[in-house]
Formats: C-alpha cells, sequence, structure tokens
C-alpha cells in the first residue's frame, strides 16, 4: 500500500519492506544496533531523562525486530508497535534535550495522540528534540562535530523514509535497512550531544 510523506502518516497494512529473505534478513540485522545504543544509554550514569530515552531505544529494537521478523496477520499489529515505539522514543529524546523542562502533561498527551497519529506526534517530538540538541551545540564547542553527525544522518535517513516506496517500485528495497542505520548514526551522535 502506498504511503504519503505528509506528517500524520499511519502505518497502514503489513508494509512493503521484506518481499524476500534477503531483505528481511538485512533489515532484521540493520535493527539490532538499536538494543545496543539502549545499553550503552543505560549503562551510564545519567539523568532519569536519559535513562527513559535508553528504555524506549530498548522499545524501538524490539518492536523493530519483531515487525521485522513477523509474518501474516500479525505483522500489521507489529508494525502499529513499531510506529508508536519510534513516537515513545522521540519524546523521550526530546524529554533528554530538556532535561527538567518539559511538563509531564505534554509526554502524556504525546502518548495519547501517538496511536491516533504516530508520525505527526514523532515530526513534533523531533523538532523539539532539535531545538534543544542545537542549543546545546551551540553553548558547548565540543559537541559541534556530533551535531553536525547527527543532523546528516538526520536529513539523509528522513529522505530515506520519505522515498522508500518509490524506491521499492525501481527494484531497490534496501532503503529501509538504509534508514534503519542513518537512524541509529544519527541518535547515537545525539547522545554523544547529551554527554
Amino acid at each position: 500500500m502506498r504511503r504519503s510523506i505528509v506528517p500524520g502518516l499511519k502505518p497502514q497494512g503489513p508494509g512493503c519492506n521484506d518481499k524476500s529473505l534477503r531483505e528481511r534478513v538485512v533489515n532484521v540485522v540493520t535493527a539490532l544496533p538499536f538494543l545496543a545504543l539502549s545499553r550503552s544509554e543505560l549503562s551510564q550514569d545519567t539523568s532519569q531523562e536519559r535513562k527513559m530515552y535508553g528504555l524506549s531505544m530498548l522499545a524501538v529494537g524490539m518492536a523493530a525486530t519483531a515487525y521485522h521478523c513477523s509474518s501474516g496477520p500479525v505483522r500489521k499489529a507489529f508494525r502499529r508497535a513499531d510506529y508508536w515505539s519510534i513516537s515513545l522514543a522521540s519524546n523521550q529524546l526530546a524529554r533528554a534535550a530538556h532535561p527538567g523542562k518539559m511538563p509531564l502533561s505534554l509526554t502524556a498527551l504525546s502518548l495519547a495522540a501517538t496511536p491516533f497519529q504516530p508520525t505527526a506526534v514523532t515530526t513534533v517530538n523531533m523538532a523539539a528534540a532539535e531545538i534543544g540538541l542545537a542549543r546545546k551545540a551551540k553553548q558547548q564547542p565540543g559537541v559541534r562535530k556530533a551535531y553536525r553527525h547527527h543532523v546528516l544522518a538526520g536529513a539523509t535517513g528522513l529522505a530515506c523514509f520519505g522515498l522508500e516506496d518509490i524506491a521499492i517500485q525501481h527494484d531497490f528495497h534496501f532503503v529501509h535497512s538504509m534508514w534503519h542505520c542513518l537512524a541509529f548514526y544519527g541518535l547515537a551522535k545525539a547522545s554523544s550531544v547529551l554527554s
């Protein structure tokens, strides 16, 4: 099923990736680094916001792995869980980028809206996170290189996400796994900015 690249995108159907065993394996393998990012975040002695962000990365890694491993009727539910976990993680990244400044009511609102508009919620949360990360990079010259890498990976990853259906129509089936890699790298660099 085709999807639009406008905010408000909802996961529909089982998705258009994982059509071959090779593509499925590559997507599963490229989802696993999110589990490593979670472990890295959770092993650090950091703020409660960072710990929650680490737990949310665990959810992203588990949901993405389950989605790409699944088939049949359960695949649609796992795709929804994949989108929802990304939305949750974006909220936790925004909270980590603004420690002690985001009211819990915003998190509650984000969680309540996620089942209906996961991509729109992710977009708003990521915009808030980017403001916090940019502010930190401006204040601390030592993290500017990591921030630039984060922005470049994020922009390229966003393009991969938006163009995935078009790429698949032209028999280029590995855009989704590229998105996984770029998202992981961008989030790892965001963690460097937050450290």
